[in-house]
C-alpha cells in the first residue's frame, strides 16, 4: 500500500508541476516552439511511465497483501496443531493424526482460495507494442512502413537477399481488413449496402465483403474495427504475405521493432489466416521444430473463420537487437520439405518483453527495455546534448 501511495503521490505530483510549467513558454520563436513541443512531449512520455509503474504497483501490492494472508493463515493453522499435540498427550496420537490431516486440508482450501482471487484479476496491463505501426495505417507505397521481407541462404556463407529474386519469390503488402473477413462492415441495411456481399470468408474483399449482421463487424473488431465501426478509425490495414518458398533458402517478414531491448524471451499476440503455406515466430532463420502455424489448423478453425489468435511466448537465445534475423514471421511452402508456395494474412501484431524467474539454469538474466525516451533516440527523433534531450532536425 506504502508503494502504491508513493506511485499515486508521484503521479499527482507530476500533474501539477507540468500542467504549471507549458502555460509559461512563450510562442514567440522556433526555438520556443520546439521548446514546448519537447516539453509536451516529455510530460506525456512520463505521464504514460506513470501509469505504467502505478499499475504495476498496485497489481503487486495486490499480490503481496494475497500472499501475507495465506503466511497467517498458514502459521495460525501450525500453532492449533501444536497445541491439540500438546493437550492430548501421546495416548491420543491417532486422533491427532487425523486432526493435523483435517487441518492441513482445511490450510490447502485456504491456499487454493488465495490463489483464486489473486488469479481472478484475469488481466495486466498491456506494455507498450514493441511493434510499430503494428495498425498499419502508415504506408510506403503497397506496403506497411516499416515492414519488409528478405530471403536468407540457411547454410554458409548465409547470402541475404531481398525484393524479387529466383531465391526470394514473396511480396508483401497491406489490404483492406474486409479481406479474408478478418471483419465486416459495420451496416444497418447491409444487405441494400452491400448487394453482391461474398457469400465466404474466401471470397471476401473491399468491394465484396463477408456481412456478419447489423451494426456487427464481427468476431475480431465487434463494433469498432480497422476500416469502420462505432468509434473505429477507417485507415487500418492487414498484411498480405504472399509467395514460393525454395530449397535451402529461408523466407523471412522482418517486422519493425524496437532495437534496443534485451531479452531471450518475447510475448507475441496477433491474428494470422492461413491459406497456403505454413509459419512460425522464430528466434533465428532455423525450423525446429517444424512450424506449428500451418494452412491446416487454419481451416479447423472454422469458429472463427479460419483466423488464429496467436498468444504465444518465444524463447531463444538472449539478444540486444531486435530486427536482424531473430523475432520475426518466417514463413514456408506447403510441401513436406518446407518448399513451395504460401500464402497469408496478418493482423495486429504485438510484441512484449517479458520478466521470468531470476537464475533460471543457472543463468542470471535480467530482461530489459529502454525507456520511451531512448526509443525515440534510438529512431533518430530526438538527441542527448548537454544532458538533455532535444528534438531532432534529421529526417528519419
Amino acid at each position: 500500500q506504502g508503494c502504491v501511495r508513493v506511485g499515486f503521490f508521484f503521479c499527482v505530483l507530476h500533474q501539477q508541476f507540468s500542467g504549471m510549467e507549458t502555460p509559461m513558454i512563450s510562442y514567440g520563436s522556433s526555438r520556443s516552439v520546439e521548446k514546448s513541443f519537447s516539453t509536451k512531449l516529455g510530460v506525456v512520455m512520463i505521464s504514460l511511465q506513470c501509469v505504467w509503474l502505478l499499475s504495476l504497483q498496485m497489481e503487486v501490492a495486490h499480490l503481496k497483501q494475497a500472499v501475507a494472508g495465506s503466511a497467517l493463515l498458514e502459521r495460525r493453522a501450525r500453532v492449533e496443531a501444536h497445541t491439540q499435540e500438546q493437550t492430548r498427550g501421546s495416548e491420543h496420537a491417532a486422533g491427532f493424526s487425523k486432526t493435523a490431516h483435517d487441518a492441513s486440508d482445511a490450510l490447502s482450501e485456504v491456499v487454493t482460495n488465495v490463489q483464486d482471487s489473486t488469479s481472478s484479476l484475469g488481466y495486466l496491463m498491456m506494455a507498450p507494442n514493441l511493434i510499430s505501426n503494428s495498425f498499419m495505417n502508415n504506408l510506403n507505397g503497397a506496403r506497411p512502413q516499416g515492414f519488409d521481407h528478405f530471403c536468407t541462404l540457411r547454410r554458409s556463407p548465409w547470402t541475404k537477399e531481398r525484393d524479387m529474386s529466383a531465391n526470394c519469390m514473396m511480396t508483401i503488402s497491406a489490404v483492406h481488413p474486409f479481406t479474408k473477413c478478418f471483419e465486416g462492415p459495420y451496416c444497418d441495411n447491409c444487405a441494400a449496402e452491400y448487394p453482391n456481399a461474398a457469400t465466404t470468408c474466401d471470397e471476401a474483399t473491399e468491394e465484396r465483403p463477408f456481412i456478419f449482421g447489423t451494426w456487427n463487424m464481427g468476431p475480431r473488431s465487434g463494433r469498432g474495427g480497422l476500416s469502420d465501426g462505432w468509434n473505429g478509425y477507417p485507415d487500418g490495414k492487414i498484411l498480405k504475405i504472399q509467395g514460393y518458398k525454395v530449397a535451402d533458402w529461408q523466407a523471412v517478414v522482418a517486422l519493425p521493432h524496437a532495437r534496443r531491448v534485451q531479452t531471450d524471451q518475447v510475448l507475441f499476440r496477433g491474428f494470422l489466416k492461413i491459406l497456403s503455406g505454413k509459419a512460425s515466430i522464430q528466434t533465428d532463420i532455423g525450423c525446429d521444430p517444424d512450424p506449428e502455424l500451418t494452412a491446416i489448423t487454419s481451416a479447423a478453425a472454422t469458429t472463427t473463420n479460419g483466423w488464429l489468435a496467436i498468444h504465444k511466448l518465444v524463447s531463444g537465445s538472449r539478444v540486444t537487437h531486435l530486427g536482424l534475423v531473430v523475432f520475426n514471421l518466417n514463413v514456408y511452402g506447403d510441401d513436406d520439405d518446407q518448399t513451395g508456395p504460401f500464402e497469408m494474412y496478418l493482423a495486429l501484431p504485438y510484441m512484449a518483453n517479458v520478466v521470468e524467474k531470476l537464475g533460471a539454469g543457472g543463468q542470471q538474466s535480467v530482461a530489459w527495455v529502454g525507456s520511451v525516451e531512448d526509443q525515440i533516440v534510438e529512431a533518430g527523433l530526438a538527441v542527448w546534448e548537454d544532458d538533455s534531450i532535444q528534438l531532432s532536425n534529421v529526417k528519419v
